[in-house]
């Protein structure tokens, strides 16, 4: 998962869900800073290349099925 834990999963078909995530982060100033901060310190795990390297790898997967 791109996210991993800088982030606040939901069910995406869940309105509820959805308004108390954007909820949770928008009066939660501590939730606010864990996740930024958790946002910065993965960032250089995703760049282009490792994103091509991954989808490349996954559709090899797919094709030898």
């Amino acid at each position: 998962e791109v996210v991993g834990d800088a982030g606040i999963f939901f069910d995406p078909v869940d309105i509820d869900a959805i308004v108390q995530s954007i909820i949770e982060i928008v009066e939660n100033t501590c939730c606010r800073k864990d996740l930024s901060a958790k946002t910065l310190a993965r960032a250089p795990q995703l760049t282009s290349r490792r994103s091509t390297e991954l989808t490349k790898a996954h559709l090899e997967r797919l094709y030898e099925s």
